[in-house]
């Protein structure tokens, strides 16, 4: 309506945050530095490009919450950002293996007995990460 937007209103349509602990204190995670997760015991590793921090949450939990901000579930223990991946290669076992921006690991996807037995369970989700990957490339 013509007024101007407090700081209050200017900060929470900046880039969305995600808590984490860091010894006695709570550090502010931009979403888009976030390269992957993966669990890790009862919670969660946050990988960015400067460093990991646990947090105390289920990767389903936060994938729901990340998925609008690019984020794809590639296998029951990762969650990758889309717009970090660099390469991917097929790897031994009918693996799936990926490079990921910034970062020196590679994370591997293997296909475990259930998904070798119904090829479209597990063709369709490989199929959807791909088609979400290249639907922002410039050919």
């Amino acid at each position: 309506t013509g007024r101007p937007e407090t700081e209050m209103q200017q900060a929470s349509a900046a880039a969305p945050r995600i808590p984490v602990p860091v010894n006695h204190s709570i550090r502010f995670l931009d979403v888009p530095q976030i390269v992957y997760a993966e669990t890790q015991g009862r919670g969660i590793l946050l990988h960015t490009r400067t460093g990991s921090y646990e947090v105390n949450q289920l990767l389903g939990d936060l994938e729901k919450k990340l998925q609008p901000y690019g984020f794809f579930r590639i296998h029951k223990s990762y969650l990758v950002n889309l717009e970090c991946i660099t390469e991917m290669f097929p790897w031994t076992g009918n693996g799936l293996a990926m490079k990921l921006k910034g970062y020196e690991n590679t994370i591997l996807r293997k296909r475990d007995r259930a998904f070798m037995q119904q090829e479209m369970l597990f063709m369709r989700p490989i199929l959807l990460f791909t088609q979400k990957l290249f639907q922002n490339c410039i050919y």
